[in-house]
C-alpha cells in the first residue's frame, strides 16, 4: 500500500510539473507593448497597430486606397486576455469603429467592425509582432537571393 502511494504521489508531482510548464501566463499589459501587423483572411485589409502603455495608434489600408489612421486613447487587458480598446478617428477619412480581441504574448487575435451596429461589417484580424515578421522575410529573401545568385551564370541578370 505504502509503495502504491508513493507512486501515485510521484505521479502527482510529474502531472502538476508537467501541466505548470504546458498553460501559458497570461500576458501583462508591458508585454504587448510595441508595433503588431496583421490582415483580415483577404489580405485586402491591412492593419499596423502600435501600443504604448498609454494607449497607440492603428493604421488601416485597403487596397487602392488612402490608409485610415486611429488614435488609441486608451486599451486594458482584461479577465482571460481580452482587450478592450477606446479608439478614435484622427484621419479625415477614418470612420468611428470598435476594436476588441484576446491577446496571447505571441500574437493579437482581433474583431475590428463599424461602431454603428447597422453597419454590418467586421474584420477579424491576427497581428504578430512586426520586427518578428521583418526578420524573418529578411531571412527569407536573403536565402533566396543568395540562391538566385548562385544559380544564374555569370553575365545573365
Amino acid at each position: 500500500m505504502k509503495r502504491i502511494l508513493l507512486k501515485l504521489l510521484a505521479f502527482l508531482i510529474v502531472a502538476i510539473t508537467c501541466y505548470a510548464f504546458v498553460v501559458p501566463l497570461p500576458p501583462r499589459p508591458e508585454d504587448i507593448h510595441g508595433t503588431w501587423i496583421g490582415h483580415s483572411d483577404v489580405p485586402n485589409d491591412f492593419y499596423r497597430i502600435s501600443l504604448t502603455n498609454s494607449g497607440g495608434l492603428l493604421a488601416y489600408s485597403f487596397t487602392g486606397r488612402e490608409p485610415l489612421l486611429y488614435k488609441i486613447q486608451k486599451w486594458e487587458l482584461g479577465a482571460k486576455s481580452r482587450l478592450s480598446t477606446v479608439i478614435v478617428p484622427l484621419s479625415s477619412n477614418a470612420f468611428p469603429i470598435l476594436v476588441t480581441g484576446t491577446v496571447q504574448l505571441w500574437k493579437l487575435s482581433l474583431e475590428i467592425r463599424g461602431r454603428d451596429p447597422s453597419e454590418g461589417w467586421k474584420h477579424e484580424i491576427t497581428c504578430y509582432r512586426e520586427d518578428l515578421i521583418e526578420d524573418r522575410v529578411n531571412l527569407l529573401r536573403s536565402a533566396m537571393n543568395e540562391w538566385e545568385s548562385r544559380d544564374t551564370p555569370k553575365g545573365h541578370k
